[in-house]
């Protein structure tokens, strides 16, 4: 289904778009609804589609977590997960990031269409999502108007707000993993 330009003026991310742009840009993409918990790609699968949220939320889940529909996490991860399915904090294990309305999520295999590294899942209202597939988002680059090189910054900047984001995890886990590992020589001392 074709998307409303008044719908992408609406989001940060395309707003700046003069509205010709806007329109080229609903032809490109569809506009796809999931329930709650839907599974919008799997991590390893291959990646030939981005994505942008128009409404709902998103949750981006780590490889090796399975999401599933009573706790988020199945297939035994879930052992001592409070009911609510979260780890008490509010957040579900496993879940590196909770997008919103605006956010793009799958760009990376808009550019180099490899596998994904990550399980997405339409969030507890479900998700309302402006699909771009590789070959709709290489014919609007390939076309060489202004709009493809606007289009490009967005993904650029994107990748490096997540590139960001996991610099932070990892330097997180990191500090946690050292603490832990020192914390048995302090008790001894």
């Amino acid at each position: 289904m074709a998307i409303d330009p008044a719908l992408l003026a609406r989001h940060p991310i395309f707003a700046r778009l003069a509205s010709q742009h806007r329109e080229v840009l609903t032809h490109a993409l569809r506009e796809r609804r999931y329930s709650p918990d839907d599974v919008i790609c799997r991590a390893g699968d291959k990646a030939w589609t981005g994505y942008v949220i128009l409404d709902g939320a998103v949750r981006v889940i780590a490889e090796g977590f399975e999401p599933g529909p009573a706790h988020g996490i199945a297939d035994g991860i879930a052992d001592g997960i409070p009911p609510d399915g979260t780890d008490g904090t509010g957040t579900t294990p496993g879940t590196l990031a909770t997008l919103g309305p605006g956010e793009l999520f799958g760009e990376v295999g808009l550019v180099d269409g490899g596998v994904r590294s990550a399980t997405c899942v339409a969030g507890p209202d479900g998700a309302l999502l402006a699909e771009l597939d590789r070959p709709a988002f290489e014919q609007i680059f390939n076309a060489g108007n202004a709009f493809a090189y606007r289009l490009m910054d967005m993904v650029a900047a994107q990748l490096a707000r997540h590139l960001q984001q996991a610099s932070e995890v990892l330097l997180e886990a990191a500090r946690a993993d050292t603490a832990q590992r020192d914390a048995p020589q302090r008790d001894e001392k």
